[in-house]
């Protein structure tokens, strides 16, 4: 085995492209469209894995399924026809939960399962218990 090709295996120069793609799709599902930003994202997720951050497969195919949601709404958005304040309400309150639910979950294999999922779940009570008491209704910001 030459040198290269140890030193490839060492750095597992085969999913190191997976893995920056993931967080490169996350930003681009936020709308961050800039390639130097892109370009950054791409590169922390790359280099994730030289400093040994893996990732469980569920964890990736549950992070596409979660963009791919994410998309939809926004793509449902777009395609809206007729302004409609509250349906346009409630679409952008799904995608704040799906937006803040990726980062959590591309943490899951450096945080554990549990402390992720109560990054997950306490801004989620957290504004369900609160946002009464503002005044608001739920799942439907301030426009």
């Amino acid at each position: 085995m030459s040198r290269f090709s140890a030193y490839a295996k060492l750095l597992r120069v085969p999913g190191m492209g997976a893995l920056g793609i993931v967080p490169a799709i996350g930003a681009i599902s936020v709308g961050t469209y800039d390639l130097y930003n892109l370009t950054i994202v791409f590169l922390i997720g790359t280099f994730a894995s030289v400093f040994g951050y893996d990732y469980y497969l569920w964890q990736v195919f549950l992070l596409v399924l979660l963009i791919i949601v994410y998309l939809y709404f926004d793509f449902k958005l777009l395609s809206i026809k007729v302004f409609d304040r509250s349906q346009i309400r409630k679409i952008i309150g799904v995608q704040s939960f799906l937006r803040y639910s990726l980062v959590p979950i591309m943490l899951f294999s450096i945080v554990e399962i549990l402390p992720a999922f109560l990054l997950i779940l306490i801004p989620i009570a957290w504004y369900i218990l609160c946002t009464p008491l503002l005044g608001e209704r739920l799942f439907k910001p301030r426009m």
